[in-house]
């Protein structure tokens, strides 16, 4: 296949590379195949004649079995209930275990030394903590958290500090439970209320390479040409056990001494500013590094780490501020580092004055980590990013790439207050960290970036994004009860974050911008270097709100938001009018894909609504409430006028309305601010989905949104048909849905056009992202040619040596991901491995990122598990692949077999197994897949860990998407039929005014 270069990367020879899109183009009878794959990462193989022809034998006879498999499996046959038994309870929960720390000590103060190990063959480190600690109950026990260390027992020591002089404790036994990740020092004394002691530990632990705890990380030095090593620490939510026995839990706030040993030639970076540089004994080539006390704070927060990494130094708030600011990356990354830099100084002044309380520490650092398992991790002082969200290359990165930068730093940023000055007592209110980080970063962002309009993302980027997983049964309050680390773990989700700031938006809708902000300063300093349960905050915002005249003195926030956080779902309001006597009756449920659920919760909603006599779409506080009512009634309505509830989205809820009025709403969508459209959109599309709504009312509604379509308004439209494109991909009516929507989306490709213009702006720019991965999906499409040839120029050109590399023709990096996925998918082996060799070398992290995405667009089972791929970008690949309708079985296939494998691989931190898991249903919509599904949760009932959930979430998706097929089907078949002969009409009498014409 090729000759390796000096580095001993394999060079492929793209002199045979066709240099015309129709000598290889796969439709219309040609003999050239699609791309399969007939080697490995690791080298090449050739495939034999005979091989070959019984792979095509195979071929043949799989689409023997699918013919067949589709003629019993289609909506409404009667073979199909005849298959499969459906699972209708959920399996009994294994029992909980409870793993939270008794209240009978409350640290105060750690005095932590580590010496971490960073080379192969080694990788662990010695470390040294001492705990000072009061005692609020008599006890003879300190129980403390610990994972994966060994303790040096006699090291350990517990000293009473309030003696004249300090007196040593007997200790009578060491106690371990590794389950509940517990240490126990046994006393053969009591330790006395209102007393204060010490307890000294010195231990071994271990640099993992799970990204969790103090973790080793590798990566490739491209200027030395070697592998450099480095340790940094993820703490969050319960892995400071694993780096040094603590009370790790958010309440057990102490301040914290740090000092790490390192290599001269090494640099190390904590929560706080180096105080002291001091040699280590007998040790000549290693120094200790001591930083300053930290504020008080929680455990998950403390961060670490030893590296070579480099950082610019930028300008920190405004000139009287004496923050440090710096940016830290690979050397060869230094470059990228400019756009972080510039935002989130900006971002951090601009949180500064919105609170009116300082970011509290002397300095900031953000670090762009090789190997990351969040996007990043807010810890105080020391914030730490996987590379593609901090790095951003001026030419190469995208205009996704710099939006999703942009919001990751300014969900960080918002942490420093939410979560960091005050944080949750306990993780059941997790939301009050992330959703409000969630909520800031749009405020961030905005005033950072005001002509991108983010603030009207916030409608389809947060709220129908949550949705789409609160309208399941199996989804949880926002405030869940949770006890151990594994259901802690799980509830890091679109709840906690997407639906906790999108009910926070609507309190801010309620009370009005000026209660809700003084409010939530008021929260901020009662509680500052505190905890706080949610109740302290609807406290501090209801009195403001009675003192602004915002709210009835009989009613409160938490009677409103205790209905939003503590009850799982959310409600659609039905407006149903009497044209007659000009009224409306208004009736609440929750909002379910099941029609059978007898659910009767009730919420406290603020309606909101504008008419069109009125046309006022800037008001979204309340102007009615249904408090906890099933029903009410509005009044003085005009019977020839539209009524539009639900402002701006500016409540948790979806809304219904009867036929007249939705006819009357579509009529009109052109007037309409494009949040709005978006709204009517996906409201109208799930209401149909769930059966609550015929498809004629949403169909007509996105007609009518594509005639004059903004970015809001199209992702929304296109996020919705995407579901309905998934469901029919493998049905014999996929052909009539991809020519209506290759007729929808025509017009607005002419107008967006294939390449970039100079003058775009952001909404153009993202708008043409989205439209062109539906364009490049139609056979022989102007787009997919473009595109085609685009990446065989890069392909050629990268390979000419001789040619100057300012003359090399590069793919526009707005056009990059439907540019690689289309030639990957409709290409063969020589642009596969052309991505995979570039995943392999780029110095760019969000460039890797996109070419390993890309590279899921074939559909080959070994691609699943190709070396070269980071623990942290599995999950990534995984997605890919199984979201492409050709690789969704391998992704299936791949994860039932080999389940214990990426268990023990990817461990459970940070959700990788479960977003796996989530992925499976995209395609899944008949029973016989639905029976697999469920037969693969029940055979690992007891191997489920942290992905129990989404197994749930996703039985329950496939068995809606079985539903949708059985009730939809049809009646989509129908209407799409009755289109196209419309589509197929017009252009007869199109082509017949054309022939007069001439």
């Amino acid at each position: 296949m090729g000759k390796p270069n000096e580095n001993g990367v394999e060079l492929l020879d793209y002199t045979r590379v066709p240099t015309s899109v129709d000598s290889e183009n796969n439709h219309n009878g040609r003999t050239q195949n699609k791309y399969t794959v007939n080697g490995t990462p690791r080298g090449g193989c050739v495939i034999s004649r005979p091989l070959l022809f019984l792979l095509i034998a195979g071929m043949i006879l799989l689409l023997v079995v699918s013919v067949l498999a589709t003629y019993f499996l289609l909506p409404g046959c009667p073979h199909a209930a005849e298959i499969v038994q459906t699972t209708t309870e959920m399996m009994a929960r294994s029992e909980i275990v409870d793993e939270r720390l008794p209240t009978s000590l409350r640290p105060t103060h750690y005095r932590i030394n580590i010496m971490p190990f960073i080379w192969e063959g080694n990788f662990t480190l010695n470390g040294e903590v001492t705990i000072t600690f009061n005692v609020t109950e008599d006890t003879n026990k300190i129980i403390l958290n610990t994972n994966d260390i060994i303790i040096h027992e006699d090291s350990v020591k517990v000293t009473d500090l309030d003696g004249g002089d300090a007196q040593i404790l007997s200790v009578m036994e060491h106690q371990y439970d590794a389950e509940k990740q517990l240490y126990t020092v046994v006393l053969d004394d009591m330790l006395v209320t209102g007393k204060l002691y010490d307890v000294t530990i010195k231990y071994i632990g271990n640099l993992n390479d799970l990204l969790q705890g103090f973790y080793r990380i590798s990566y490739i030095d491209y200027g030395a040409k070697k592998i450099r090593w480095m340790a940094a620490t993820q703490f969050s939510p319960t892995d400071a056990r694993r780096a040094f026995p603590c009370f790790d839990e958010p309440a057990m706030k102490a301040k914290f001494s740090i000092s790490l040993a390192r290599w001269k030639n090494m640099t190390s970076h904590s929560n706080m500013k180096k105080r002291a540089e001091t040699p280590i004994e007998n040790m000549d080539e290693w120094v200790w590094d001591h930083y300053d006390e930290t504020p008080i704070m929680s455990t998950y927060l403390v961060a670490m780490m030893v590296s070579d990494l480099q950082s610019y130094k930028y300008n920190a708030l405004s000139n009287s501020s004496q923050m440090e600011f710096a940016v830290w990356s690979r050397r060869e990354a230094l470059n990228q580092t400019r756009f972080a830099g510039t935002l989130g100084p900006s971002i951090l002044e601009y949180f500064n004055k919105y609170f009116q309380i300082p970011y509290p520490l002397p300095k900031l650092d953000m670090v762009a980590l090789p190997d990351f398992g969040f996007s990043a991790m807010e810890n105080w002082g020391l914030i730490t990013f996987r590379e593609s969200s901090l790095l951003f290359d001026e030419k190469l990165s995208t205009i996704q790439s710099m939006r999703d930068m942009a919001m990751v730093i300014g969900h960080e940023l918002g942490h420093q207050w939410f979560g960091n000055l005050v944080t949750p007592e306990w993780w059941d209110d997790l939301w009050l960290k992330e959703g409000f980080a969630s909520y800031l970063e749009y405020l961030g962002v905005q005033h950072v970036h005001p002509s991108w309009n983010i603030l009207d993302e916030f409608v389809i980027e947060e709220i129908q994004y949550s949705f789409q997983l609160d309208c399941l049964l199996s989804s949880h309050p926002i405030h869940v009860p949770v006890h151990q680390t594994s259901q802690i773990r799980q509830i890091f989700d679109t709840i906690s974050y997407k639906k906790g700031a999108s009910v926070i938006r609507m309190l801010n809708h309620v009370l009005g911008e000026y209660t809700f902000k003084v409010g939530l300063i008021n929260y901020l300093n009662a509680k500052k270097y505190d905890n706080a349960y949610h109740d302290d905050l609807w406290e501090t915002l209801t009195t403001q709100a009675h003192k602004d005249g915002v709210l009835d003195k009989d009613i409160t926030v938490k009677q409103i938001m205790d209905s939003w956080i503590l009850q799982t779902g959310y409600p659609v309001i039905n407006v149903t009018r009497n044209y007659t006597d000009n009224s409306a009756i208004i009736t609440q449920e929750r909002f379910l894909l099941s029609k059978n659920s007898s659910d009767k919760t009730t919420w406290w909603i603020p309606i909101s609504y504008t008419m069109g006599r009125e046309f006022n779409f800037e008001n979204t506080k309340p102007r009615i409430w249904m408090k906890n009512e099933s029903e009410i009634v509005l009044n003085n309505l005009s019977s020839t006028d539209w009524i539009y509830v639900n402002v701006k989205h500016g409540g948790y809820y979806r809304v219904n309305y009867d036929m007249e009025n939705w006819k009357m709403l579509g009529i009109n969508m052109h007037q309409f601010p494009h949040v709005v459209r978006a709204q009517l959109i996906d409201d109208s599309m799930n209401l149909a989905r769930a059966g609550l709504l015929d498809y004629e009312i949403p169909f007509s509604i996105v007609i009518e949104a594509f005639r004059d379509p903004t970015y809001i308004s199209l992702t929304a439209a296109l996020r919705n048909l995407r579901y309905i494109d998934n469901m029919l991909a493998t049905t014999p009516i996929y052909g009539k849905f991809k020519l209506f929507m290759s007729q929808l989306t025509r017009r607005i490709y002419e107008t967006l056009g294939f390449t970039e213009k100079p003058n775009d702006d952001y909404g153009k720019k993202m708008s043409r992202s989205d439209v062109l991965k539906w364009s490049c999906t139609f056979e022989n499409s102007d787009c997919t040619i473009q595109a085609r040839q685009m990446y065989r120029d890069w392909m050629i050109d990268e390979t000419d040596k001789k040619l100057p590399s300012e003359q090399v023709r590069t793919v526009p990096a707005n056009l990059k991901s439907v540019v690689y996925c289309t030639a990957i998918r409709e290409g063969r082996e020589v642009e596969w491995d052309f991505a995979f060799k570039k995943y392999l070398t780029t110095n760019i992290a969000t460039e890797k990122e996109l070419l390993l995405t890309s590279l899921g667009c074939a559909s080959e089972r070994w691609l699943l598990s190709s070396s070269g791929i980071r623990k942290q970008d599995g999950k990534n690949i995984f997605v890919a692949v199984s979201q492409n309708v050709a690789g969704h079985r391998l992704s299936f296939d791949f994860v039932r077999t080999n389940w214990k494998e990426l268990n023990s691989h990817y461990g459970e931190a940070f959700s990788t197994i479960s977003k796996m898991i989530s992925a499976l249903p995209v395609y899944m919509n008949t029973p016989f897949e639905l029976a697999q599904l469920e037969a693969f949760k029940n055979e690992n009932i007891n191997e489920l860990g942290t992905a129990e959930r989404a197994f749930d979430q996703s039985i329950e998706e496939v068995h809606y998407n079985v539903d949708w097929m059985a009730n939809s089907y049809k009646r989509i078949e129908q209407w799409l039929d009755d289109t196209i002969r419309r589509y197929r009409r017009n252009m007869l009498i199109e082509n017949a005014s054309d022939a007069e014409g001439g």
